[in-house]
Order: structure tokens, then C-alpha cells, then sequence
């Protein structure tokens, strides 16, 4: 993850919410398809299950490796060892520990979804293992539109703070419905619709903040950044599963539901602060307007570089004209 969003930063410094709102949902996509092929081949045993389900996404993996490879090689390799930061001097960076805090929140609720909707629909609604992981299917689905909505609106309102707040608070209420709906249908409806609400913060969190924080701070942090994000969400996520499993069994699912909202909520206090501290329209980087060209070049520099060139060619026409005045002046004399 890091490396990826670092390479593609340096590709698209601008509109990054619009870039990796679709390249985020690369991951949420083979999701998608790998779930569908394991629910084809539900109750397969043997070579029938293993070539499918393994062999067909390692062929792929193969296959797209020449890809990586080419485009590591196009990238530029000249970062000397004085730009690199600790930890702890990434985490001193404005905003670095707010977003990473308000991603804990948000990914310990996509990871329980992901790992626990299905019994959800199995238990809970009295779906077959097949109808369960295809109504699952749902949420994955919402989080690929989710993550495409949120980066262009954010791009769209100059900040991700307040889309984010949007997202997750709509995301929250939601979820603390569903435990509690015995029809099908509208189960599946409000799991697309929470899908929505939190593909995009979940998603955006760890690539286009990463981007935004380190150009608006000036320090080449994009890679650490995702890295502490990511890896500290991760690793909450891992206890909220820890927390949910107990809960299973004990407590009705409208409970743990009701008990996963709040995680959403704390992430929409903190994001909601984050915009609250944001300087109006500059919540993310801008291609400088008064410069800058209809294809984000800076007109200004150009200019004032044409300017130096024109102003160097004059100086080394007048050299080349008083060039012959010295030389007949030395053999006068």
C-alpha cells in the first residue's frame, strides 16, 4: 500500500480524491471476484475447488508482475538519505495523528463488516451460505461506489474533512438499523447504503490524505504517512474482531451493530474537528490560479524563464558584435 500510493502521487499531484477514489477500489474489486468465484464452487472439493479458486488468481498475479516491473522502471530513484524522517518526526506533522485516530474508527468497522456480515445474513435472517455471501457481495459493491463519490465530491468542495463527516455519520446511523430489520430486502439495501458511507472515508484515508498531508506540510512523507495510518488501523481492527467475536452469541446482532456505530461516530467528531480547523477552500492542494495554465503549468515561471533566456541571448549577441571591435582595437595598438 504505501509504495503504491507514493508512485501514484507523484503521477497526479492534483485531484488526488478523483485518482485514488478509483484506484483504492482495485483491492475492494478483486474482493468482489474472489468471493464470487469461491461462492460458484461452494461445496467443491479436490482439484475442482483448488484450480479455480487458487491457480486462476496466481495465474493473474503472474501475469500482471511485467506490468509492476515496467512501471517501477519509469519512476525517478534520486531521493538522498537527508529527506527521510522518523517516526516520530512524521507523527509531530499537523493533522498526521487526527487522521490516524479517525481511521481507526472508520477500518475497524469495514474490517467487522467484511468478516462478519455474512453470518449476519446467515443466522440472523435465515439466508443459505450461498445467499450470504452473495448478499455480502453488496457491501463490497457499495464501498467501490462509495470511494468514487467521496474523491470527487471532495475534490469537487476543496475538502475531505467535512465529505468525510457527511460519509460516516449517514454510514453510523445506518448501521444502527440493521441489526434490528427482519426483511431481506431492506437489509440488503441498508448494507449497500453502508457500504457507500464508509468505502469512501475507509478508502481515501490511507492514499489521498497521505498525498494532501504531505504536500500542504512541503516534507516528501507520503509513503510514511500511509504507512502509520494503515498499519495502526489495521491493528485496532484486529481487537475490534477480538471484541465482536465474544459479543457473538451473547448479545443480539442490533447490539453489536449498535456498538460498531459508535466507532463511526467518534471518526465523524474527529473529522468534523479536522475541518473546523481548516482554512476555508484550502482543505486541500491547489494548482496555484493565478499562474498556473489550463494544463497546471506554471505560466508565471515559464515566462519569467523565456524572459532569462531572450535577456542571456541578447547579452551574447552584443558580446558577438563588440567581438570584432576589440580585435581591430588590439592590432592599432
Amino acid at each position: 500500500m504505501p509504495c503504491g500510493v507514493k508512485i501514484v502521487s507523484t503521477w497526479f499531484k492534483y485531484h488526488s480524491g478523483s485518482i485514488f477514489g478509483v484506484w483504492a477500489t482495485c483491492a475492494v474489486a478483486g474482493n468482489l471476484l474472489g468471493l464470487l468465484i469461491a461462492t460458484m464452487f461452494t461445496g467443491s472439493e479436490g482439484a475442482e475447488a483448488l484450480v479455480p479458486t487458487l491457480v486462476v488468481p496466481a495465474t493473474l498475479t503472474i501475469a500482471l508482475a511485467p506490468l509492476v516491473v515496467g512501471v517501477l522502471a519509469l519512476g525517478e530513484h534520486n531521493r538522498s538519505d537527508e529527506d527521510r524522517l522518523s517516526i516520530l518526526e512524521v507523527l509531530r506533522i499537523p493533522k498526521v495523528a487526527t487522521w490516524t485516530s479517525a481511521y481507526v474508527g472508520a477500518n475497524s468497522v469495514n474490517v467487522s463488516l467484511f468478516f462478519w456480515i455474512v453470518l449476519f445474513f446467515h443466522e440472523s435472517l435465515s439466508q443459505s451460505q450461498t445467499s450470504s455471501d452473495l448478499l455480502a457481495m453488496l457491501y463490497d459493491l457499495g464501498i467501490i461506489i462509495g470511494a468514487m463519490t467521496a474523491g470527487y465530491a471532495s475534490d469537487l468542495a476543496k475538502t475531505r474533512s467535512l465529505v468525510f463527516t457527511v460519509f460516516l455519520m449517514f454510514s453510523g446511523i445506518l448501521l444502527c438499523f440493521i441489526g434490528w430489520v427482519t426483511n431481506v430486502g431492506a437489509a440488503a439495501i441498508l448494507i449497500l447504503l453502508i457500504g457507500i458511507g464508509i468505502g469512501g472515508p475507509s478508502m481515501l484515508m490511507t492514499t489521498a490524505i497521505s498525498t494532501d498531508i504531505s504536500q500542504l506540510s512541503g516534507k516528501p512523507v507520503t509513503a510514511s504517512v500511509v504507512g502509520i495510518i494503515d498499519g495502526t488501523g489495521s491493528f485496532f481492527a484486529g481487537f475490534a474482531q477480538l471484541i465482536i467475536g465474544f459479543c457473538i452469541g451473547r448479545v443480539s446482532w442490533g447490539v453489536v451493530f449498535v456498538f460498531l456505530a459508535q466507532f463511526l461516530f467518534i471518526a465523524s467528531a474527529l473529522t468534523l474537528h479536522l475541518y473546523a480547523g481548516e482554512e476555508k477552500g484550502k482543505g486541500i492542494p491547489l494548482p496555484d490560479e493565478d499562474s498556473a495554465g489550463e494544463n497546471g503549468v506554471d505560466e508565471k515561471h515559464v515566462g519569467d524563464e523565456t524572459a532569462r533566456v531572450e535577456e542571456g541571448g541578447k547579452l551574447d549577441s552584443e558580446a558577438d558584435a563588440t567581438e570584432p571591435l576589440l580585435e581591430s582595437s588590439k592590432r592599432e595598438s
